[in-house]
């Protein structure tokens, strides 16, 4: 028996390798349409699965190969624009040799699709057949005058405005709309202001799935794996247009989503509508896949960040995929530990400035505030809470001077003693200066300071005590 396996290389360095938001846009709906089809041409060929840049088939007759050889290279070159795509033909007889079967010795326990899977893509980094037809290299980079260059991915020689490739991520990526949702291209469309100012803020919000790799290797059957993979991939798809209607409210639902499929969802959204997104994608999610056919509860990683829309794409996606991955340390660790039940997991950051560094503050870089922590799904919703409380308190003047107090602190119970004898004084969260003010600010300091989360908090604090308000900011040019 034969089978066809490939995986497109790089997938985020393909769609955002662009200045241009729409070329990254663009460049998602091209890789959707890679696969949609690669699998429509397929049929009758191959028992195609896969998705997401990644997929595999038996061929039902070996004769095929060529054929499907054909097929695949010509849209690689029409939807991936010659970006580089590994793939092999692996035949079923070579899955009983030694070095195949040294390396399952140490892999965990696989279900028998499992064990056919984690044998193809083992076969298919063994050869990794290339086929490309665009060669990205510091070398070929040099010899294209400035002038000459693309100014949306600086790497290759353009032929008008843009290089052949951005002009047809661009093409692609034009405004998009459902019955209630605008999907648009321009961030100037869902940037948001502090009331009194003119700087436009935009907000980021990307969940990817966890440990999902040990879940198909877990399937007996393949059935059992298209099923999930399927499943899981309609409920992105939904959540994508019907979270924002949700967290807008009825009022115009304007977003962006440059990234989209397989386990991945990404949207830009207004600033005020980020933490009401992060709550609505965790519920719609756990009740949208309590019964997707798991041994265990699926949960996400979520990389959050609000930014001046004025920041550059490139550190745009850096930010919060560096938050993404830090909410995924912390998804490990608690596995690892077996402390924790299984929980999704978000590391969120507010910057008033872009920044190269969200994980620290430019100003105070040995500082002991931790910002951008990744925090269980539990935690982030009483640290919210808690700065919700404290934010329609109208305490922000207390909250920075404690800010202050523990930048320069350097024993812990003189902060806590200061801390609760400084905030209980203030006026409480429930309202005058008393009893539940003291016990408010001892809570405080347990839950939020003594577990190394006032860098959470006070990017979540505020947040909600801002006034945003949608005016002509000043945005990305």
């Amino acid at each position: 028996m034969l089978y066809f396996v490939y995986d497109v290389r790089g997938i985020k360095k393909f769609i955002f390798e662009s200045l241009e938001f729409k070329a990254v846009i663009g460049a998602s709906e091209l890789l959707r349409k890679f696969d949609e089809e690669l699998r429509e041409k397929l049929k009758g060929k191959v028992d195609f699965y896969g998705g997401g840049g990644t997929g595999f088939g038996k061929l039902k007759d070996p004769s095929y190969k060529n054929e499907v050889e054909s097929i695949f290279k010509d849209l690689v070159k029409e939807k991936l624009l010659g970006h580089t795509v590994i793939y092999d033909f692996v035949d079923e007889n070579s899955f009983e040799d030694k070095e195949f079967q040294g390396k399952l010795q140490s892999a965990a326990k696989l279900g028998n699709f499992g064990k056919t899977m984690s044998k193809l893509f083992f076969a298919l980094n063994l050869k990794k057949t290339r086929f490309d037809t665009y060669k990205d290299s510091i070398g070929i980079i040099a010899q294209i005058p400035k002038d000459k260059l693309c100014p949306s991915c600086m790497k290759r020689e353009k032929i008008s405005d843009y290089c052949e490739v951005c002009s047809k991520k661009i093409e692609m990526g034009k405004e998009t709309k459902n019955d209630s949702v605008k999907f648009t291209p321009n961030l100037t469309d869902i940037s948001e202001c502090i009331k009194g100012q003119s700087k436009g803020y935009i907000a980021v919000f990307y969940a990817d799935g966890n440990s999902l790799g040990d879940i198909y290797l877990s399937f007996d059957r393949i059935e059992d794996y298209e099923k999930f993979t399927r499943e899981l991939s309609t409920a992105i798809e939904d959540a994508r247009v019907s979270l924002p209607q949700k967290v807008y409210g009825g009022k115009e639902c304007i977003v962006a989503s440059p990234l989209t499929g397989g386990d991945d969802l990404m949207l830009f959204v207004s600033p005020s509508k980020l933490i009401p997104l992060i709550e609505e994608f965790v519920n719609f999610m756990d009740k949208r896949l309590e019964n997707i056919g798991s041994s265990r509860k699926i949960t996400f990683s979520i990389g959050a960040v609000i930014l001046p829309a004025e920041t550059p794409l490139n550190l745009i996606f850096e930010a919060v995929e560096e938050l993404q991955d830090k909410a995924k340390e912390s998804h490990q660790k608690a596995l690892e530990d077996g402390t924790k039940e299984e929980d999704h997991y978000i590391a969120l950051r507010y910057l008033t400035e872009s920044s190269f560094t969200p994980h620290i503050e430019e100003d105070y870089p040995s500082a002991k505030i931790v910002y951008g922590k990744g925090i269980s799904y539990k935690e982030f919703e009483m640290v919210k809470n808690i700065a919700e409380n404290y934010a329609k308190a109208g305490l922000k003047s207390k909250i920075n001077t404690i800010k202050d107090m523990i930048r320069s602190s350097d024993s812990a119970s003189e902060l806590e003693i200061s801390t609760i004898y400084f905030l209980g004084r203030a006026e409480g969260s429930g309202g005058s200066a008393g009893k539940d003010s003291f016990k408010e600010a001892a809570e405080f300091y347990k839950n939020i300071i003594n577990k190394d989360m006032f860098g959470v908090f006070y990017d979540i604090y505020s947040v909600l005590s801002n006034e945003w308000e949608v005016k002509k900011c000043q945005n990305q040019s």
